[in-house]
């Protein structure tokens, strides 16, 4: 067996367990087959990549099928452009067919029809994403670069391919800006006069592509600097009026990049952004993004919270008076206001609801009240309410309070 190249070496056990596979089946087929795109990029820069993409010059989809097999995965995916999917556990490979594109208008979908390595380097994005390595043991040493790619990571620039590109695919934009960011590189002059002459292009993108494009800028872990640079190049305010956030929605995106990764943080990032706007504004974006229900919800509590956390923080209530007026608020939406809010107390108050009072639940359930003689019917659910109060107040602490509770209640008459 031979020896991986260098550049090879940065790949996990498991990844480099995937190439001498595809590098077997390659031959096998009689096939070409070739590591392209990110995964190379990172390999270069010495980096560990999660990224797996594979170009075939030949039958990728029986390629993949065979790889599949080879591996103990199993095909899941096979899309209108000859690309395919193999899931290996929680790992996912991505394998493609060697081909050109054709755009017939800016913004659409493109027409696709199998060409050569040369063809699919030359249909990618920027410079740095149209490297690769071809899995053939006689020729794996050094990647395959046709546009400098290499050069560009030297220089820590980020350069699209030709000048249509932004009109072929505005979704770029959104990439340019989130690569730069995520390496700390600069968008190369050339391609930030293109950048700004194509932004109106953005208008020619489906919803549903914008949208997708949006989530992986807002889930980057450094998201303060893509919305920095999306600021100053216009590109967020080009994708809706709406998005203009002010100094405190600043600050709240740098303290969520200080976080650690959560499921909400998409959600929490994008009310932040909104926190300025109005209800129309909400709607007008939501058509524009083709935001689903969650994303709604969102965005609307948040700014309505935002109209009366000052007035709530300065009242003197109950914890449970104050779970009662936060939990009709979704928890992103509550987090999303603690991060963009200047006022001490508010923040106090909606962290004592998150952190404490949200993950307060009694021992007592349902089927202990029906068990205690309370017949079926909304006296149970009365109860429970009761009690999740006492429990939030403090005015029992344990199962056998809570019980204790309850039984003076029944005495008392609800039952």
């Amino acid at each position: 067996m031979a020896e991986l190249p260098p550049i090879l070496m940065h790949l996990t056990p498991d990844q480099q367990r995937w190439v001498r596979a595809a590098s077997s089946v390659a031959r096998e087929l009689g096939c070409e087959a070739y590591l392209v795109g990110g995964v190379v990029r990172d390999l270069v820069l010495g980096r560990e990549s999660r990224d797996m993409d594979l170009t075939i010059e030949g039958d990728a989809s029986r390629f993949a099928e065979r790889l599949a097999e080879r591996l103990g995965g199993e095909v899941v995916g096979r899309s209108q452009f000859m690309t395919y999917k193999i899931s290996l556990g929680e790992a996912v490979l991505d394998v493609v067919t060697a081909r050109r594109e054709t755009y017939e208008r800016p913004g659409a979908l493109p027409s696709v029809s199998p060409g050569t390595l040369q063809d699919d380097l030359a249909r990618r994005d920027f410079s740095i994403n149209a490297m690769a390595v071809a899995l053939d043991e006689e020729a794996w040493d050094r990647p395959i670069d046709p546009f400098n790619g290499r050069d560009d990571l030297r220089e820590g620039l980020v350069r699209v391919l030709h000048s249509r590109s932004f009109v072929d695919d505005a979704t770029r934009i959104l990439r340019a800006v989130r690569y730069a960011a995520r390496l700390g590189f600069r968008i190369e002059p050339g391609t930030g006069e293109l950048l700004d002459r194509d932004l109106h292009h953005l208008d020619d993108i489906s919803a549903d592509r914008l949208r997708q494009e949006f989530e992986l800028m807002l889930e980057e872990s450094s998201l303060a600097a893509i919305v920095e640079s999306a600021i100053g190049l216009g590109v967020l305010e080009a994708v809706h009026p709406s998005l203009e956030p002010g100094p405190a929605a600043l600050n709240a995106i740098r303290r969520l990049d200080g976080e650690p990764p959560s499921d909400d943080r998409s959600l929490v990032a994008i009310s932040v952004l909104t926190s300025g706007g109005t209800e129309s504004d909400i709607t007008s974006l939501a058509a524009r993004l083709n935001l689903g229900s969650r994303w709604r919800t969102v965005i609307q509590d948040a700014m309505r919270l935002n109209g009366v956390v000052g007035s709530l923080a300065r009242s003197q209530i109950a914890n449970s008076e104050l779970y009662e007026k936060l939990a009709i608020y979704d928890g992103a939406a509550i987090r999303s206001v603690m991060l963009a809010s200047e006022d001490a107390m508010a923040v106090e108050m909606l962290a004592l609801f998150l952190d404490e009072l949200s993950l307060v639940e009694p021992e007592l359930r349902g089927e202990d009240i029906l068990a205690m003689g309370v017949e079926q019917g909304p006296a149970v659910g009365e109860l429970l309410r009761k009690l999740k109060a006492a429990r939030l107040d403090g005015a029992v602490t344990d199962r056998a309070g809570e019980e204790r509770f309850v039984r003076e209640l029944i005495d008392g008459g609800i039952s």
